[in-house]
């Protein structure tokens, strides 16, 4: 199983992002766990959450057998990744990009409501990814 928490930070002002990943991917005697931060430009926030899904999804050992799962607090980025085709115009050729990405792998998408201070099984690692997010953009 693999499991693929993504967020973003971003500036309108600057057009600067940050983008935090955590992956947890089942292996050979136990769990492997890698946290990304990376600094990034965008045109909005909606293209910088689908610029961290796609960084997350390159970062997956593959191939795989199971599905990615990944957990994401943006519904735009969500919904431009169920239908491609009716996705923004200023998001098609990422949304490309992230399925080409996908290499085939089944992929499942969940949504987790950002900063939420009511737990569930995702807002603790959700969290940790706003802060790499954060951390990423002041570098």
């Amino acid at each position: 199983m693999v499991c693929v928490w993504c967020d973003a930070s971003y500036d309108d002002k600057t057009k600067k992002c940050g983008l935090g990943i955590v992956i947890k991917q089942l292996v050979l005697g136990g769990i492997k766990e890698s946290r990304i931060q990376v600094k990034d430009c965008a045109i909005d926030n909606n293209e910088a959450e689908l610029k961290a899904i796609r960084l997350g999804i390159m970062h997956v050992d593959k191939p795989l057998r199971e599905p990615i799962h990944i957990v994401t607090d943006s519904m735009v980025a969500i919904n431009a990744l169920k239908d491609p085709e009716h996705c923004p115009e200023k998001y098609k050729a990422l949304v490309k990009n992230i399925i080409h990405c996908m290499g085939g792998e089944r992929v499942r998408i969940y949504h987790c409501k950002g900063h939420n201070q009511k737990g569930n099984k995702y807002s603790n690692i959700q969290a940790i990814c706003d802060k790499l997010a954060k951390k990423a953009y002041r570098d």
